[in-house]
């Protein structure tokens, strides 16, 4: 193993001794025009151009040594793989690994393996028993890489990957050139591991780093699934909004705060799940509406029972129309009427006994506004309200349902509220020409009218004398001054 400075020392010693300086010259100066060689190691910069007199060994040809040679200088790149005279400076190599010749010329000892692979992080000041150390600690990390037992399968890794100081990486190599029977070797460990390996990286982390890709992916892939999907998007845009915080969920639902509309929904959710949408059967009941053990038939909702929860409290709360909810959901029109009238007739006939409760007399004297200070024994206040429906083709329902006071086709209903503001009564529907008096005397609502009470009514409600007969009392309230 002879260096470029070593030949050129050969040389100039048989100048001397043979006195052919002409001939020796023109050696020299072919050995100066030869190659230039660099040092293998991957963090090493020297070369025989910038450093002459710097010593290159060339690699050993004995396949052990020489693998041990090839991991220590930490190399994955092509023409490292594939270039057949390789060489290490003597920076790398502990000062007894090196000895000198008679004739002068460096070289290592048989076996010598290069133990500092960055000789800028060894101390200048290190002692002789410190590098001693430092030699045996490079020479016990160098025979663990050699006897490393490659599993028999191994997740595949990028080839690649960006090389780390104390990194030690056997790549796969899919190229076959080889110039020596080491390299040969080389690739052989190669193609039989088929993977990339680092050795400080054991199987249950690589395992790990395997699982966490994979569920990485699967992200990956809802998450185009979703993007792609816009309808989906849409919906879960707008409800992000509706349930932002309390001020938006107060805005889009009429309720106080996102608590309570969870709560409210909590308590829906099994019989909501269970729903028939409306349609010409609304009357019959099927199988999956009884028995929990049925699924129910036909085609999977576009809704969820959520989203149909929150579509109703939102058109309820702003009177949206069905084209912009058809909009806002991804959903055909009829679609939003059949959820909005099945969701309709569901709350009226779940939450009737829970929102519309007869309130004791206790009760309303003790809530009593300040407003009502001049009629503190009224129990209840009773308006009927009209509304409009479209005409109907028979003449006989066009004459029941007509109403003069509004000039259109309605049906109308009997309320009652509480002085506080809440709904304590609601009678079923009329028909629009049906009068105040008849509907307050077939709602039922006189049934609960108790002796002593208080009914307040405008001036449209002549019901005194059927108070009287339940010893009730009639308030009418002055009507307001008109403003000219």
């Amino acid at each position: 193993m002879f260096g470029r400075e070593s030949l050129v020392t050969i040389l100039e010693h048989q100048d001397e001794a043979q006195g052919n300086k002409d001939t020796t010259k023109a050696l020299i100066l072919k050995a100066k025009q030869m190659k230039m060689r660099y040092c293998a190691i991957s963090v090493c910069r020297n070369n025989s151009k910038k450093q002459p007199d710097l010593s290159l060994f060339d690699f050993p040809s004995e396949k052990k040594l020489r693998k041990k040679w090839s991991t220590f200088c930490r190399r994955a790149d092509k023409e490292f793989q594939s270039t057949a005279n390789l060489h290490i400076c003597s920076q790398h190599f502990n000062t007894e690994d090196i000895v000198k010749t008679l004739c002068g010329i460096k070289k290592v000892v048989n076996g010598a393996i290069p133990t500092i692979f960055n000789p800028q992080e060894v101390p200048s000041g290190t002692s002789e028993r410190e590098k001693r150390l430092i030699s045996r600690r490079g020479k016990r990390n160098l025979r663990d890489e050699s006897d490393l037992k490659f599993p028999a399968k191994s997740p595949r890794v990028s080839s690649d990957v960006a090389l780390k100081d104390h990194d030690y990486i056997f790549p796969c190599k899919e190229n076959k050139v080889s110039s020596s029977p080491t390299e040969k070797n080389i690739n052989a460990v190669n193609e039989s591991v088929s993977v990339s390996c680092q050795t400080d990286i054991d199987q249950l982390e690589m395992e790990e780093l395997v699982k966490t890709v994979a569920r990485l992916k699967i992200e990956n892939k809802n998450l185009r699934n979703k993007v792609n999907n816009k309808a989906a998007m849409k919906r879960e845009i707008f409800m992000d909004n509706v349930l932002n915080n309390d001020e938006s969920v107060k805005f889009y639902t009429g309720l106080p705060t996102l608590t309570c509309l969870m709560a409210i929904f909590n308590i829906l959710k099994p019989l909501a799940e269970k729903l028939k949408y409306w349609d010409s059967n609304k009357g019959n009941k099927v199988n999956f509406q009884k028995k929990p053990s049925v699924k129910k038939s036909g085609k999977k909702r576009s809704l969820t029972t959520f989203q149909e929860f929150i579509l109703t409290l939102v058109r309820l709360r702003l009177g949206l129309l069905v084209q912009n909810l058809s909009d806002i959901f991804a959903i055909s029109k009829s679609s939003v009427s059949k959820v909005f009238t099945t969701w309709i007739c569901f709350l009226a006939i779940t939450l009737k006994d829970i929102l519309l409760i007869w309130p004791a007399k206790e009760s309303i004297r003790k809530h009593l506004p300040q407003s009502f200070k001049n009629y503190p024994a009224t129990r209840v206040i009773i308006d009927c309200t009209e509304i409009f429906i479209q005409k109907p083709t028979s003449p006989a329902a066009q004459r029941a349902t007509w109403s003069e006071y509004k000039g259109h086709n309605t049906m109308k209903t009997l309320v009652g509220i509480t002085p506080s503001g809440f709904f304590s009564f609601v009678s079923k529907l009329w028909s629009g020409s049906t009068s105040d008096r008849k509907l307050t005397q077939k709602s039922g609502i006189l049934e609960l009218i108790e002796e002593g009470d208080h009914v307040m009514a405008d001036r449209g409600f002549t019901i005194r004398d059927l108070l009287t007969k339940r010893k009730a009392y009639l308030n009418m309230p002055p009507s307001p001054k008109k403003v000219n």
